[in-house]
């Protein structure tokens, strides 16, 4: 693999991955600034405070794996089954 190459994927990338602006609440932001504070201010507001939803792994009465199901799922898989 060349270099050029290389540093040509990475640069369509960094183009692909980027944006030139975000709408918040109906308003277009494009300036890098006020991009750069409505993200911050996006994820601030998503990962502080109370969570508002959480997931219990370990309810009561859930769904598990029998020991023959257990077995189904980790036999090897045959011809004839794909077919």
């Amino acid at each position: 693999m060349s270099t050029k190459y290389l540093h040509s994927a990475i640069k369509w990338r960094k183009v692909r991955n980027g944006f030139n602006g975000l709408r918040d609440k109906g308003q277009w932001y494009d300036e890098q600034g006020a991009v750069k504070d409505k993200v911050r201010e996006y994820f601030k507001e998503r990962f502080s405070g109370e969570a508002r939803q959480s997931v219990r792994l370990d309810t009561a009465g859930s769904n598990r794996i029998t020991e023959e199901d257990n077995v189904l799922l980790v036999a090897r898989i045959s011809e004839e089954d794909v077919k």
